[in-house]
C-alpha cells in the first residue's frame, strides 16, 4: 500500500514556473485579493532561476480550482509578454492555459477538469 501526504492540506500543487533572476518579488507582482492562491517558493536546480509552486485553494471544487490556475498563470504570460516577469516559464501545469480559452460549452470544460483532477 502506498500512502502519500499532502504536505498543503487543502491546497492543490497545480503548476510550477520559473522566473529569471531579475523577479525579486514574484508573489507580490502577481497578487490578487479575489482569488484564493499562494505562490511558494521550491528548489531550483538551475542556480540562477527561480521556481515557484503554484497552489491553490481544492476545497471550493475542481472547476474553482481549475479557473484560478488559469486565471494566476494566465496573468503571468500576460506579464512576461509585456516585460514585466523576465525570463517566465511554466515548468509543469500549462495545461491549465488552454481549459477557459476554448469556445467550447462548459460541460465539456467541466468533463476535461475533472479527468485531469
Amino acid at each position: 500500500m502506498k500512502i502519500s501526504i499532502n504536505p498543503y492540506g487543502g491546497w492543490r500543487r497545480v503548476a510550477t514556473v520559473e522566473v529569471g533572476p531579475r523577479v525579486k518579488d514574484l508573489p507580490a507582482l502577481v497578487q490578487n485579493d479575489t482569488l484564493r492562491f499562494q505562490l511558494v517558493e521550491a528548489e531550483s536546480p538551475r542556480r540562477s532561476f527561480r521556481r515557484f509552486d503554484l497552489v491553490v485553494d481544492s476545497t471550493e471544487g475542481e472547476r474553482r480550482c481549475a479557473r484560478t490556475a488559469w486565471a494566476v498563470l494566465s496573468a503571468m504570460r500576460e506579464a512576461a509578454t509585456h516585460g514585466c516577469i523576465d525570463q517566465f516559464r511554466v515548468i509543469e501545469g500549462d495545461h491549465w492555459l488552454s481549459f477557459f480559452e476554448t469556445s467550447s460549452p462548459a460541460a465539456t470544460r467541466d468533463s476535461q477538469i475533472a479527468a485531469i483532477a
